[in-house]
């Protein structure tokens, strides 16, 4: 049934008995085809990072997955911070902390909160997180990016699997970003046979942790916790690898605290974490952007962790092979939408 649901959905829409309005600014889209896990949001990360290098405002939209919030809720206006991840989801708050010059959005319906973004903050850009299923907003430059380390094409439709419509849906995208592709060089063993579906161009991301962000804000470089017994903390789509990216840096893990992705912490969740760092005898409980912006969202949280243990919080970075492709896309985007 849900699978007969998307495919009449997308076939009302290629058929334009549905129809999508497109924004008169250059419209980007960054998505992917299965629930959760892809490598997405560093994706996202990279292309804002970029275009403000450019001189070029963007404002990010996003459903603003797991609040307790509803409608469409402004996270930061670009000078201020104004929802924690409870009332505006944990992605789209680190995305707001990591770029406090840039407006983020959060909102159920896309076309919505495109509207609030066009009226209050006149975009360069709009970067709409996570909404390749979401085709309201027709799209300049859609990005699809595939997890290179699971095979799209023998993932089963929701409920039975992880994947959200039917693999034709790749032929509305217009690049695909193969993500923890292993080396720059590397190839996909299943990628062939994606081409029954997508014959357009695809780039390769790898990702390493290249700094560790401290309790007191500060960058540390990779090797800053060698030597020191870690504790690990995630409520993320795959844990094993943010572990086994803290592992092939050759730090030590006592344990790993794993809860599901776009996990809540409570205040009992902070003592739990507190005695499992007294048991292990840690000097130091890594985690991610992600889940330090929900321990932020509990008042008081992060400063009992800190006088307790030794924090630090693991930053991503990406890069992209073919080199400079991503960018020709974006600058192709940005002319197509002049």
């Amino acid at each position: 049934m849900y699978g007969a649901g998307v495919l009449l959905r997308n076939t009302a829409y290629d058929l334009r008995i549905l129809s999508s309005t497109t924004p008169a600014v250059p419209v980007v889209s960054v998505g992917n085809l299965t629930a959760g896990g892809t490598g997405k949001t560093p994706v996202v990360t990279w292309m804002v990072r970029y275009l403000v290098s450019q001189g070029i405002r963007p404002v990010i939209i996003s459903r603003g997955y797991g609040r307790v919030s509803t409608g469409v809720r402004v996270v930061s206006d670009g000078a201020s911070l104004l929802l924690n991840a409870t009332e505006g989801g944990d992605e789209p708050v680190q995305l707001a902390q990591t770029f406090p010059t840039v407006p983020v959005i959060v909102g159920e319906r896309r076309i919505d909160a495109a509207a609030v973004a066009l009226e209050r903050f006149r975009p360069g850009v709009l970067l709409l997180d996570d909404a390749f299923q979401h085709r309201a907003i027709g799209r300049h430059l859609n990005v699809l990016v595939v997890d290179a380390g699971a095979d799209l094409t023998r993932e089963p439709l929701l409920p039975a699997g992880r994947r959200r419509e039917q693999l034709s849906g790749m032929r509305r995208a217009t690049l695909v970003v193969m993500s923890r592709a292993g080396r720059p060089t590397e190839t996909v063993p299943w990628e062939d046979r994606l081409r029954r579906w997508y014959d357009g161009e695809i780039v390769y991301c790898t990702r390493q942790i290249s700094s560790f962000r401290s309790g007191q804000g500060i960058t540390l470089d990779p090797g800053a916790y060698k030597g020191k017994r870690c504790l690990l903390l995630s409520g993320i789509a795959k844990p094993g690898r943010f572990e086994d990216d803290i592992r092939s840096m050759g730090l030590s893990v006592s344990r790993h605290l794993r809860d599901p992705d776009h996990f809540r912490y409570s205040r009992r969740d902070v003592e739990t974490i507190l005695k499992t760092a007294a048991e292990e005898r840690a000097e130091v409980l890594l985690t991610t952007e992600k889940d330090m912006v929900r321990l932020q969202a509990i008042e008081g949280a992060v400063a009992a962790l800190h006088a307790s243990v030794e924090v630090g919080v693991a930053i991503l970075e990406i890069q992209f092979s073919p080199a400079g492709r991503v960018e020709a896309h974006l600058q192709g985007c940005l002319r197509k939408a002049a």
